[in-house]
Formats: structure tokens, C-alpha cells, sequence
């Protein structure tokens, strides 16, 4: 995510994972075997690496002295978001429609259409409102005074630190 980050800014790769996650979720209702269930559930949860992107966002938006409680709270709302989805899912969508006459198959299907339309509603807001910094609304990596552009090469020579290898398998 880092080099995407620095390559196409905080915009637009908030934009495009949550685009990424509105198709795969609308497409969660169209599971008829194991299979797909575990191929459209790997493809949503990519989505979580908009916890990496809101970590470098905050980065760039909050000043030095006020970045750590930035990301804390970005990271804690994010994590209460996740819950309350859990119980949005059920209580506001599912059960509705099953109450509605639906089918207890065809409910939960017509339940994902709606986090896939706010997703992509947020994707499209995001896009046209949102800057990367406070005072530009691209990112550019020389404002953090690297003065060329990251490869995968630089990945490779990170991963030779056992001790990196040995955190990114515990997280």
C-alpha cells in the first residue's frame, strides 16, 4: 500500500478500494456456492486496507503534535463502524426485509445492495471533495523530502530486516 499511496495519493486510493469493495459486495448477492463465497470474501475484505490509507491520510492532514490522537481516533471509529455494521446488517436491513415477505435467502441478498451503494456514494464524494493535505489536493512524495519515486526494489531490500518479516507475519 505504501508505494500506491505515494504513487496516486490518499484520494484516490481511498477511492478505488472503495469502489473495489461496493462491486464485490454488490456481488456478495449473487453467491450460489462455497466456492464463491470464500473468493467474493477474500476480494471484499482488500477493503481493509483502507485502514492503511486513513493512517497515512491523517498522517499528511494533522499537524506533528496532534497526529497520534488523529490516527487513534480515525482507527477507533473505523473499528466501531465494523461492529455497528454487523448489528446495521441485521437488525436494519435483514430483518426488515424478512418481515417485508422476503425469503430469508433473498433478504440477506437484497441487505448487501445497500452497503454497496453507500460505498460507492462515499467513493464518488471522497473523489470530488476530499484533498490529499490541507494545502493540496495531490499528494507529492517531495514534500516529504524523497527525491525519488518508490519501486518494489525498495520492499525487497526492507524484507531482508528479519525483524520486518517477522512483524508483517504477526500482524
Amino acid at each position: 500500500m505504501g508505494t500506491l499511496l505515494e504513487r496516486f495519493g490518499c484520494v484516490n486510493m481511498q477511492t478505488g478500494l472503495l469502489l473495489w469493495g461496493a462491486l464485490f459486495i454488490g456481488l456478495a448477492a449473487t453467491i450460489t456456492a462455497p466456492w464463491s463465497f470464500i473468493l467474493i470474501r477474500f476480494l471484499i475484505g482488500v477493503v481493509g486496507a483502507t485502514f492503511v490509507t486513513n493512517q497515512v491520510w491523517c498522517s499528511l492532514m494533522f499537524a506533528s503534535n496532534v497526529v497520534g490522537t488523529a490516527n487513534a481516533c480515525a482507527a477507533g471509529w473505523g473499528n466501531l463502524g465494523g461492529g455497528v455494521t454487523q448489528i446495521f446488517m441485521v437488525l436494519v436491513l435483514f430483518q426488515p426485509f424478512k418481515a417485508a415477505g422476503m425469503e430469508p435467502d433473498q433478504a440477506w441478498r437484497v441487505a448487501m445492495v445497500v452497503p454497496a451503494i453507500l460505498l460507492f456514494l462515499c467513493a464518488i464524494a471522497i473523489k470530488l471533495l476530499c484533498w490529499d493535505t490541507p494545502t493540496a489536493r495531490r499528494f507529492d512524495v517531495a514534500v516529504l523530502g524523497k527525491t525519488q519515486k518508490p519501486s518494489m526494489w525498495d520492499y525487497v531490500e526492507v524484507l531482508k530486516d528479519p525483524k520486518v518479516v517477522l512483524m508483517a507475519m504477526q500482524y
